[in-house]
């Protein structure tokens, strides 16, 4: 189940919710998670420039956070390094975490139609669940930089998926591919 929300400060969203909950299901099909749910919302850039701040140290605002839900220590041991003092943690088996999304900021990505601006939500909800998932990349990376250079390469993006491949070309590299099958899937 994908869950959407918009903070109250919303009185209209460029970007139609079920094309949000369409997408997060193909992307949880493809990668193996479709038995997982999830939430997305989507906040003011005030509220995201609080969580960023509050929960990864940045006083800024960003396009997406990630807060993963199925984290949890491997064994009890385990339990004590986890930060929790009481070994419990918020582990759901079910539910991977909640995706924010601040539209303001993806707007600010793009410069273009509102087609381009459907896809950089997309991007960014791609990009959101693959962090729920596991994958990670560098602090400081940017994607077209990243992209730029696996084309400079002659690299396809199945060759940078490989397990060979650095996480951080491994994660830009899939968001991309997710989002390639899927505009083949509506017949762009």
């Amino acid at each position: 189940m994908i869950d959407v929300s918009y903070s109250e400060s919303f009185e209209t969203i460029p970007f139609d919710a079920g094309i949000a909950t369409d997408f997060a299901e193909f992307v949880l099909k493809s990668i193996g998670k479709e038995d997982k749910s999830l939430s997305i919302a989507f906040v003011s850039s005030d509220e995201i420039r609080g969580m960023n701040r509050d929960y990864r140290g940045k006083d800024k605002p960003t396009d997406v956070l990630s807060f993963c839900f199925a984290e949890t220590p491997e064994t009890p041991e385990d339990s004590e390094d986890s930060g929790l003092s009481d070994g419990n943690s918020f582990f759901d088996s079910d539910n991977l975490g909640e995706i924010y999304i601040s539209p303001a900021q993806v707007s600010e990505n793009i410069q273009g139609s509102s087609e381009m601006l459907q896809t950089e939500f997309l991007r960014v909800i791609a990009h959101g669940i693959l962090h729920l998932s596991g994958y990670c990349h560098d602090d400081d990376a940017d994607i077209d930089d990243v992209l730029a250079e696996l084309g400079s390469e002659g690299l396809e993006l199945s060759d940078a998926i490989s397990r060979e491949s650095t996480p951080t070309r491994r994660m830009f590299a899939l968001q991309e591919k997710l989002l390639a099958e899927y505009s083949a899937s509506l017949g762009r």
